[in-house]
């Protein structure tokens, strides 16, 4: 339930009369990590969490190292627990956050038993209780924390540090009833892990997705109804190519006529055009390279592989443009969605990577896109039940990012009343946590 408070100034702002404004150090125990040796890792053994591991809220799978298990009573004093807050003190200053400096991760069960290598530290709270540190880890994921980090930090943008001494004199602002404090750190933990169960959902959608794609679109499995071998033909057999025409930055408008610039095509969408980022006006449009339902839009340059004639298929009926370094695959009787699921499926990726010209931009002509050979059923019939199949499980995924994108902003919203005590949770938290996370 909410109730009614009286606030007082505090260095944070206006708090509850009934809370402190406290400094992180003074209730906080800290453990530095070790500097492991890197001829001491093995492949197996006890894993080290370095820097390097940590993205902004968790510790990455992805190459780890270990020690030899058998050496792991040498440095128990630097193994992880469950609940552990680790703080990186070298890094990026803001707001590059998978390398923040100062960026804050919570330890959870799979990564207890764990080393912490140097350039990190172990934070635990005096209260010794799960509910604190999602407290502090929770006031770390604030602007105003972002903020503070950017006035300590030391060095340039790529290579900052900040030392403890000023890390710990950050204020919070913090609930003296222990009940208040579980009631804050359960209503956002379980906000969290309604978010964290979405993510979950929304990357297994993806894998299907992408599973249902590997078979559908190489024919390796036929939708109810469909027979008849596949053919093998050249883009150049199925459509016309020509150019777009250069948009300039400064074309660029807030509203007006629709129109497409080449790094949208791998920075803004997937398999087809959903919506606009980009806008010109008549007269800019005079001199621009119209499209038309049904054109695929191929990115004309390009600096990785996924990049390097990325394209969508361009589905709306109404007025748009192309700009500059897109080249335009005009489908004489394919379907356009079927050849925007196709045209980025990685056989094809690969022979556009191929294809390519340049070393750190690659360029890619529609002399060399007309080239590229694919396979695909002639009955157009199939081509629209394939591409519809997997537009139904691309629509599932949308709904399920908008849902996300709801929720991390119910999220932030939370944090702003209840950390700040505009909001207060004194009983039920579990009540409240429903009224307030999940609405």
């Amino acid at each position: 339930m909410e109730v009614k408070s009286k606030y007082i100034k505090s260095e944070v702002g206006l708090i509850p009369e009934d809370w402190d404004c406290i400094e992180f150090g003074d209730i906080v125990d800290y453990i530095k990590g070790f500097a492991f040796k890197s001829v001491n890792y093995t492949q197996y053994g006890i894993r080290i969490i370095r820097v390097s591991d940590t993205i902004y809220d968790s510790i990455k799978q992805e190459n780890p190292v270990y020690i030899n298990s058998k050496l792991v009573y040498k440095y128990k004093k630097w193994v992880l627990q469950e609940n552990d807050l680790i703080f990186s003190t070298v890094g990026s200053k803001p707001p590059m956050y998978d390398s923040l400096v100062g960026k804050v991760i919570l330890v959870d069960a799979e990564y207890s038993g764990c080393l912490l290598n140097q350039n990190a530290v172990i934070i635990r709270s005096k209260g010794k209780k799960r509910y604190w540190q999602y407290l502090l880890l929770s006031n770390f994921r604030t602007k105003r924390y972002i903020n503070f980090i950017e006035m300590i930090y030391r060095g340039n943008a790529n290579q900052a540090s900040i030392t403890l001494q000023d890390l710990f004199r950050y204020k919070i602002p913090w609930p003296k009833k222990e009940s208040e404090k579980e009631a804050i750190a359960t209503a956002l933990s379980d906000t969290d892990a309604f978010i964290q169960s979405l993510e979950k959902l929304i990357a297994k959608k993806r894998a299907i997705k992408l599973g249902v794609m590997q078979e559908l679109l190489t024919g390796k499995r036929r939708l109810p109804g469909f027979v008849g071998k596949w053919t093998e033909k050249k883009l150049g057999q199925i459509g016309m190519f020509f150019k777009g025409r250069g948009i300039s930055r400064a074309d660029v408008l807030e509203s007006g006529l629709r129109c497409v610039r080449y790094g949208e095509i791998y920075t803004c969408h997937n398999e087809y055009i959903k919506r606009f980022h980009s806008f010109i006006s008549e007269q800019t449009a005079v001199g621009s390279q119209s499209i038309i339902c049904g054109d695929i839009l191929f990115a004309g340059s390009g600096e990785t592989a996924e990049e390097i004639g990325k394209c969508v298929s361009y589905l709306d009926k109404d007025e748009a443009y192309a700009g500059g370094d897109i080249v335009v695959l005009r489908p004489n009787d394919t379907d356009s969605l079927f050849l925007g699921f196709l045209l980025n499926v990685p056989y094809v990726a690969t022979q556009k990577a191929m294809l390519g010209q340049g070393d750190a931009v690659v360029h890619i002509s529609a002399k060399n896109l007309a080239d590229i050979e694919i396979n695909l059923p002639l009955n157009r019939n199939e081509q629209k039940a394939i591409a519809q199949v997997i537009f139904n499980i691309d629509t599932e995924i949308s709904s399920l990012e908008s849902k996300l994108a709801k929720y991390h902003s119910i999220k932030q919203g939370m944090m702003q009343e209840l950390l700040t005590g505009k909001i207060r949770l004194l009983t039920d938290p579990i009540e409240v946590t429903k009224e307030k996370s999940l609405v």
